[in-house]
């Protein structure tokens, strides 16, 4: 090992001095004499990288690494001649392992540590540089201009940082190998188009329930027989408030009476009926100024419908990653077991018709398994 420190040391002095060839014939010489170590390759890719000879340095680095992968010096090494390749998308892997490095190695000389902390900074423009040449690549493709390119655009924005990854995770029951889909639209349902065509029926009567404010209560009240919904910060807060048709698969006869049309269009909707908890069927009213917080729903086989009636400006509304706005008459059909928000930021209160219906993926069997679980859950 003093053989090899010494070797370095003169290796150095030969570089600062110009003669690039002399410290890698100097450092060569003691790797072939069996004197191999993570920090002769670290110091060979150095100079290999000094004399412009930049695939043979990279090899060095390689090899540093393979013989001692908590080296930050090699990574940085490698890094840099990754940057110099064009080679972007390496670069990165080794600018993060570096960062990685600097940060769980403790008593790093503070010279290594400021080298550590510049390489890392050069990670937000590798990846706008990885973004644009793998945009230029996919341009021969016409990638944008097709619409099945929308699931790949969304797995690049994930790459590229710019989306996250949010998977169902329901409070209740998980019903594994379903796709984990944000929204389905409206044209994948035939009824569907039936109730968007009522929209105005449904406003009607619940711009006359809201003539009666005291017809809506919040819609998470505690129940100690049931999860908690602290995390949800909404629990018994009338700011989110609901009037029930259907409430956890029980008809609310008094309030049925009081919308007919509504009823009526929701005639022919494949509504999530199970014998324990669901459908729930419900005027939802956010007020002016409230915000939902994130939340996830207690299952997975089913998803929630709104149909919005009244929706005033700046109303905004989150599944994953993706936020939209309400639009009057347009059903809206997604996941809530999800991660998922929403906000009212006007002066005027919103109103959308809730419901759940079935996933479309589920079997009849698999409904009536479900159905008999849920049932055994809520008993």
């Amino acid at each position: 090992m003093a053989d090899s420190v010494d070797t370095i040391k003169l290796a150095a002095k030969a570089l600062q001095a110009g003669r690039a060839e002399e410290a890698i014939s100097l450092l060569t010489q003691a790797i072939d004499s069996g004197a191999a170590s993570n920090e002769l390759y670290t110091a060979l890719g150095i100079c290999l990288q000094r004399a412009g000879r930049f695939p043979e340095s990279l090899t060095a680095a390689d090899n540093a690494i393979s013989l001692g992968a908590n080296n930050p010096k090699a990574w940085i090494l490698k890094g840099a001649l990754h940057e110099i390749l064009d080679q972007p998308r390496a670069a990165l892997q080794a600018y993060q392992n570096v960062q990685e490095l600097g940060q769980k190695l403790p008593n790093l000389p503070q010279s290594l540590k400021n080298e550590i902390t510049s390489k890392a900074s050069r990670i937000p423009a590798l990846i706008e540089q990885l973004e644009t040449k793998t945009y230029k690549a996919l341009s021969d493709l016409g990638f944008g201009s097709n619409d099945e390119d929308q699931r790949f655009s969304n797995g690049l924005d994930i790459l590229f940082g710019r989306r996250q990854i949010h998977y169902q995770e329901p409070r209740q029951f998980y019903f594994p190998e379903l796709p984990q889909r944000e929204f389905y639209r409206a044209e994948e349902f035939s009824w569907a188009n039936a109730l968007m065509e009522s929209w105005v029926k449904v406003r009607d009567e619940a711009l006359a329930l809201m003539a009666e404010p005291e017809l809506f209560a919040p819609y998470l009240e505690t129940d100690e027989n049931r999860p908690s919904n602290e995390h949800v910060a909404m629990a018994d807060n009338p700011d989110w408030s609901a009037f029930y048709l259907i409430r956890d698969g029980v008809n609310v006869p008094e309030n049925i009476s009081r919308c007919p049309e509504t009823m009526a269009a929701l005639e022919n909707v494949d509504l999530c009926r199970t014998g324990g908890g669901t459908p729930s069927v419900l005027f939802s009213l956010l007020k002016a100024g409230a915000h939902i917080p994130p939340h996830n729903g207690m299952l997975n086989t089913r998803l929630i419908c709104h149909l919005p009636v009244i929706v005033p400006p700046k109303c905004e509304f989150r599944v994953g990653n993706t936020k939209i706005s309400w639009s009057e008459g347009d059903l809206i059909i997604f996941d809530d077991s999800i991660n998922h928000e929403a906000w009212n930021n006007s002066d005027q209160d919103r109103v959308v018709l809730l419901f759940d219906i079935w996933r479309p993926e589920l079997t009849q069997r698999e409904r009536s398994l479900v159905s008999k679980l849920l049932e055994i859950s809520n008993a």
